[in-house]
């Protein structure tokens, strides 16, 4: 009996911790919940998701077992300077071209479409503007994806843009064929990957962790059949660009899901954990008081920078060199802050001021990086840009050691997440341990800091 008593016993225990730790976590995540409206239909409006880094054990492309943290890092670099360079080019492309490739994406997320709803995983793709999965009867099929391929006829919510249709097939990438009824989209990728395929509205379903699974008929979506390049290992793309057929804009125009925000876990714990995606209406009182700037005209997420601060000292950057190439981006497709080399060096020099220790080389070409070793509590300098807010006063985006120096521990070598590119991009790794929301109505991101290993 005495075994059976100290069974209940700790048994209750075990409960009332769950239950402590339940109330702990919903409190942090409704605090930050406040930033959006929950006043609209009971709060139901909130969509709460996942995105999946692409090193994540989830993601369709984890890398094999056995990398290391710095192979990740260094083909993480990679992948930042080459996305750099597509960008640049993607300021002269059609809106029906995306500047990147099927190897410049970090992150997935699981959508579902058709009545019932069928589960895909797509690539989140902040340069462009459609969504699309690859659809049955297929001409050319990427061969290996997640998930079957769409079969429209399975779903009762399949409604193909008919031709007539001069709201939705009036683009240069839509037109029709003479023995065809329905619009045709051609959408193209600066690596010659290419998807063809019909216009469709169907209901979409995104997965939501804050309540029940929001639907959203008469979605416009690419359903294609005719696809050709590398882009095995996915269901399709979903484009989160500022186009009229991206995922936030589609859900604004539904008037009550306006705004949408990231919490991206830290860099360190991108194969552990998996990132907050939030959906949801706009907070007039902004009761967390986010700092927001204004999004300059493009198709990425330009905005207007205005200088950099390292341990408390601006560094006299001249605010113009910021706007050389329209503004600063804010990207969380791309991993490394970059800036242009006259921006790059001015950080480098305020930063080996303050930072006593040994700058080493690394393979990553990051020329920031410090050998620690032998010294037994390193210390390193604070890290602000500014940026012109909506009120025309300056706001800051503070930098926390993680934005800074991501590193695994036991390690020596210390590097930051910054390197000399093209455009002036803040990557994912800086973004991190933010919450960063996008107002898509009021053209405006929003941040403060947050730990985003704690959901939101």
């Amino acid at each position: 009996m005495a075994a059976v008593r100290d069974l209940s016993l700790t048994a209750r225990w075990m409960l009332f911790l769950a239950v402590f730790m339940s109330w702990q976590y919903s409190t942090q995540a409704s605090r930050f919940l406040q930033s959006i409206d929950t006043s609209k239909d009971g709060g139901s409006k909130i969509i709460r998701s996942e995105l999946i880094h692409r090193d994540h054990p989830l993601s369709p492309i984890a890398p094999a077992e056995g990398t290391t943290f710095s192979d990740r890092l260094q083909a993480a670099a990679k992948r930042s300077r080459d996305r750099s360079l597509l960008m640049s080019r993607g300021r002269r492309l059609s809106a029906f071209t995306t500047p990147f490739t099927s190897e410049s994406f970090e992150y997935v997320i699981s959508i579902s479409f058709g009545t019932p709803p069928q589960l895909f995983t797509g690539m989140v793709d902040t340069g462009s503007d459609l969504v699309w999965i690859q659809c049955s009867p297929c001409i050319n099929c990427f061969k290996k994806h997640p998930h079957p391929v769409f079969d429209p006829t399975t779903s009762s919510t399949e409604a193909y843009v008919s031709c007539n249709d001069t709201n939705l097939c009036n683009q240069s990438n839509f037109g029709c064929e003479p023995n065809s009824p329905y619009c045709q989209i051609k959408y193209s990728y600066l690596d010659g990957s290419q998807t063809e395929g019909v216009l469709t509205n169907e209901t979409m379903t995104l997965p939501n962790t804050a309540g029940a699974a929001p639907v959203a008929s008469n979605f416009v979506i690419g359903c294609m059949n005719n696809n050709t390049g590398i882009f095995d290992n996915y269901d399709g793309i979903v484009g989160f660009a500022r186009g009229p057929l991206s995922l936030p804009s589609q859900l604004s125009k539904r008037g009550d899901l306006n705004v949408f925000a990231f919490c991206l876990v830290p860099y360190t714990a991108t194969t552990t954990l998996t990132s907050s995606l939030i959906f949801g209406s706009r907070n007039e009182t902004n009761p967390l008081g986010l700092e927001y700037t204004p999004l300059l005209d493009g198709r990425f997420y330009w905005v207007d920078m205005v200088g950099v601060s390292v341990a408390g000292v601006d560094t006299g950057i001249p605010s113009a060199l910021f706007n050389t190439s329209g503004g600063v981006i804010f990207d969380s497709g791309t991993t490394y802050t970059q800036f242009a080399p006259a921006i790059y060096d001015s950080i480098k020099q305020s930063v080996a001021n303050v930072i006593p220790y040994p700058i080493v080389p690394d393979s990553s070409n990051s020329s920031l990086c410090y050998d620690v070793a032998g010294v037994q509590n390193p210390t390193w300098p604070t890290m602000t840009y500014h940026f012109t807010g909506v009120s025309g006063a300056i706001v800051d985006f503070e930098l926390d050691l993680e934005n800074l120096f991501p590193q695994e521990p036991n390690t020596t070598v210390f590097c930051m997440p910054i390197i000399s590119g093209g455009d002036n991009i803040i990557g994912n790794i800086q973004q991190a341990n933010h919450y960063i929301e996008h107002d898509v109505d009021l053209k405006r991101i929003g941040w403060i800091s947050k730990d985003c290993t704690v959901a939101v």
